[in-house]
């Protein structure tokens, strides 16, 4: 595969996993706002779905401004290869960095909501082990395409 091409195809599936993920934090933000309006205000549940509705907004943002590629082919030439392989190293880097800047904005709000339960710990201990795998798998898949990444990066000529 020529350079162009090989260039091209990162940037559409990075731009293709942004839009998944933008689409997905459209469809769960009315939902926790939906249970942040039939929660009681004031208490702890609320607080926790709001929380969760803010780092919804952040990681949308963080992805719209921040983790999107910075130009196209258009914008810079395929022979500015040390600009593509230090665009696709900084992508790397972001999904390296997926668990402080998608997964942890999220806990305060989870922990609110846990906590709002009043239940006792083997019946919180099931959704918390469920959370936690969740995250320990998002955190996995993303080291996993950071590495494909920075293979990709390498391979740029």
């Amino acid at each position: 595969m020529d350079t162009a091409a090989q260039i091209e195809k990162l940037l559409c599936n990075i731009r293709r996993r942004n839009r998944r993920e933008i689409i997905v934090g459209f469809i769960i933000l009315p939902v926790f706002g939906f249970f942040a309006a039939i929660t009681p205000v004031g208490s702890l549940a609320f607080f926790g779905h709001l929380l969760i509705l803010v780092a919804i907004l952040f990681v949308i943002g963080m992805i719209c401004f921040v983790a999107s590629p910075r130009g196209d082919l258009s914008s810079h030439s395929i022979d500015e290869v040390q600009y593509w392989r230090n665009e696709i190293l900084r992508q790397a880097k972001l999904l390296r960095l997926v668990p402080l800047w998608y997964l942890l904005p999220f806990l305060p709000g989870m922990i609110l909501l846990f906590w709002s339960m009043r239940v006792s710990f083997a019946l919180i201990s099931i959704p918390l082990i469920i959370v936690i795998v969740i995250f320990g798998l998002v955190t996995w898949l993303n080291l996993k395409a950071a590495s494909k990444l920075q293979q990709e990066a390498s391979t740029l000529k």
